[in-house]
């Protein structure tokens, strides 16, 4: 963003400045410095980045300070003039300050004998462009007679802006990074006015070198990495990808936008932090949470503090805090003492009341200065299964349309990690695509809710409150979480062994390999095992659903773990039964696949890889056909009529052939009025859907 402008300047009116051409140079140790500012912006090296969160469009357009700044170093200039401009269209400058009309502090304002602003000798001028989405302004020494250069009003030129003017951001623009930026050359017409710095030495005009630095604006969704206005554990994984990316040292793939609004702590670092709260505000949102990602982070800091400051107000208070007891979080204990009773004997008295849910202890006791009532309530362990088995069924019913499952390989782990008395939940499953991924519950008092994603070899050690997990990425890759008394993880160590150069990482650093084993013998040393996983097939909750089969094969095709990179969609009745088929499509190759659902499985009935490999033209209703077409030359295509079969195959029923001036029907000639014929037909009864979008597809099968 930084960019050097040689500008000359000779002693001759002002008008004639802008014939001089503009040169650019790169200096780094420049004296003379344009730059562009707002309130909230960033400093970087290259220049201020304001990073503009989608949440904060909410109410509307959204509107921008900026500042024009000017550094001189030496206190050489006389004439100043920048030219702004942004070449996007939904970012609009306009309301260009004149900082003299009225009177205002600004970088050359000027004082009486009074220390009242006065209009002095130097002048300014404000215009801007409608058309050419453009701001300029001059500030100059005015004094013909005697020519000097500009005094600043304070300490430095830059105490204060040269002039101010607003960027206002339509509610609707497009994800994405944008620029406010100084203008070098002529870009919209060949008279354009552009940058321009005069500097008064030995009286008289001299070239001057000034940096320009510009001002990126960055729009986006902070947890949204994909940008498809959801933000879920895809999310989270990209931000884990990308860490560990970055954390091996290879080229990181994020771009600016995405590196900026995949930093949810914002601590400068995308890493499993910031993938750890896009779950949790993911876990937030699916139980019908409103508020946006930024008030959500908000309400989790105002918690911290809060919690903090009653720890430290506790801590004032207890000269003598009681040990830790470690009573699990599973049993509430109240104690109220009341000093309202005055006997001289002990009476204790204790009542049990046991029902489905709960059991309710009571203890009174009365001391001849204190009457203690102690109530302990112990959840029934038969209230967790059920509210974990909630989430195995719903996950192999309806949550697979989130995920991506198939129910071979698929099954779950219940068991207390943590300590608490309360189980915590591992679902790992199978992609249709041949991919695992491991999902980890726990419970927030109410029901069990994704905490975060986890990797596929998994064991634990619940005497430790631990769980490894083990990656393959090219690399042998270990992570070590411990697990909290609520249940949350904590990365402990990740180690890394490169595989290509035997390199040795922890925790993204480079090290000796006797540290790195070191490390993972610690590790070793305790004592793991294998969870004890249920098949989802053997819990009382039936497995797979048409629409989990379907949104496997939609979230694959889109993805590109099945390489045809589908982006339209349509559920349509070729066959007579009740279920739907799926008609996946590119619209950019013509490549398309049919799936059906039969016996309990997802089938791919047919797939056509372009115009020239056989595409899907069209199927007949509620009659179990559909039709393909390919060709290869003007000279040569043909549109075969094939039908699904019960094991999900298909068989070619009616072809038809042209080929060099011939014409054929399932391999016998005909005329060229009987294939036209055949044609009409299947032109005539062999329709099209409606697609939709991959978000729209999804929607409809849940």
């Amino acid at each position: 963003m930084k960019k050097i402008n040689k500008i000359l300047a000779l002693a001759m009116p002002l008008a004639m400045l802008s014939s001089f051409p503009v040169t650019s140079a790169y200096a780094s140790d420049s004296e003379h410095e344009l730059y562009l500012s707002a309130e909230g912006a960033e400093d970087t090296e290259t220049g201020k980045i304001f990073c503009l969160e989608r949440s904060m469009l909410d109410d509307g357009d959204y509107t921008l300070k900026v500042n024009i700044f000017f550094r001189d170093d030496v206190l050489n200039a006389w004439y100043v003039s920048p030219k702004v401009k942004c070449a996007d269209s939904n970012i609009k400058l306009i309301n260009l300050v004149d900082p003299k009309d009225p009177l205002i502090e600004f970088a050359y304002a000027e004082k009486d004998e009074n220390g009242e602003l006065t209009y002095g000798i130097n002048s300014t001028i404000a215009s801007g462009s409608e058309k050419y989405n453009t701001v300029n302004f001059t500030c100059m020494n005015a004094n013909i007679m005697k020519r000097s250069a500009m005094l600043p009003y304070g300490e430095f030129t830059d105490s204060y802006p040269l002039t101010f003017f607003d960027a206002v951001i339509n509610k609707d623009i497009p994800t994405g990074e944008y620029e406010i930026y100084f203008l070098r050359e002529a870009e919209d017409d060949p008279d354009q006015r552009v940058t321009e710095v005069s500097l008064m030495i030995g009286g008289g005009p001299e070239a001057c070198d000034v940096t320009l630095t510009d001002m990126k604006i960055l729009v986006g969704t902070l947890g949204d990495i994909d940008d498809n206005g959801t933000i879920d554990s895809i999310d989270a994984s990209a931000i884990l990808k990308e860490y560990s990316l970055t954390s091996t040292q290879k080229e990181p793939t994020f771009s600016n936008v995405q590196k900026k609004f995949a930093d949810t702590d914002g601590n400068g670092t995308v890493d499993s932090s910031d993938a750890s709260l896009v779950l949790k505000y993911y876990a937030y949102t699916s139980t019908n949470g409103k508020i946006s990602m930024p008030e959500y982070i908000k309400t989790l800091e105002n918690k911290n503090e809060q919690s903090g400051e009653n720890s430290s107000e506790n801590s004032d208070e207890d000269d003598d805090p009681e040990p830790n007891t470690d009573i699990p979080m599973a049993i509430v204990t109240e104690s109220i003492p009341t000093t309202t009773t005055t006997v001289t004997t002990t009476t204790t008295t204790t009542t049990t009341t046991t029902t489905t849910e709960t059991t309710t202890t009571t203890t009174t006791t009365t001391t001849e200065e204190t009457t203690t009532t102690t109530t302990t309530v112990t959840v029934n362990p038969e209230i967790y299964r059920q509210a974990y088995m909630k989430v195995v069924d719903n996950f192999v019913n309806d949550d697979l349309i989130e995920f991506g499952y198939t129910d071979d390989d698929s099954k779950y782990y219940a068991e207390d990690l943590s300590g608490d008395g309360i189980p915590e939940l591992i679902i790992t499953y199978r992609r249709v695509s041949g991919t695992y991924a491991t999902q980890y519950y726990t419970y927030n008092g109410e029901e069990y809710v994704l905490s975060r994603e986890l990797n596929d070899g998994i064991e634990v050690s619940p005497s430790e409150n631990l769980i490894h997990g083990t990656a393959w990425e090219g690399n042998e890759v270990h992570y070590y979480y411990s697990v909290n008394k609520d249940g949350s993880l904590k990365l402990e160590k990740q180690l890394m062994y490169g595989v290509a150069d035997s390199s040795y990482y922890i925790n993204g650093s480079p090290v000796s390999s006797n540290d790195y084993y070191a490390v993972q013998n610690y590790y070793k040393a305790f004592s793991w095992k294998t969870p004890e996983w249920t098949e989802f097939d053997d819990s009382p909750y039936k497995g797979s659903t048409w629409q989990a089969a379907y949104a496997n094969a939609v979230m694959d095709f889109q993805t590109g773990n099945v390489p045809l990179n589908c982006n339209k969609y349509a559920l349509v009745y070729v066959d007579d039964d009740d279920i739907p088929e799926l008609w996946l499509k590119n619209t950019a190759t013509d490549i398309c696949s049919l799936w059906t659902y039969k016996n309990g499985h997802g089938y791919t009935v047919h797939t056509g890889e372009g115009p020239r490999n056989g595409f899907i033209a069209g199927y007949y209703p509620k009659q179990n056909y559909f039709a393909t077409r390919f060709f290869s030359s003007v000279n040569f295509y043909a549109t075969n009529v094939r039908k699904i079969n019960d094991d999900g195959t298909n068989t070619i029923v009616s072809q038809l052939l042209y080929q060099d001036n011939n014409y054929s029907h399932n391999g016998n000639t005909v005329s060229e009025s009987q294939f036209n014929e055949y044609m009409d037909w299947v032109d005539e009864n062999f329709v099209s859907p409606d697609f939709v979008t991959y978000s729209e597809i999804l929607q409809q099968l849940k």
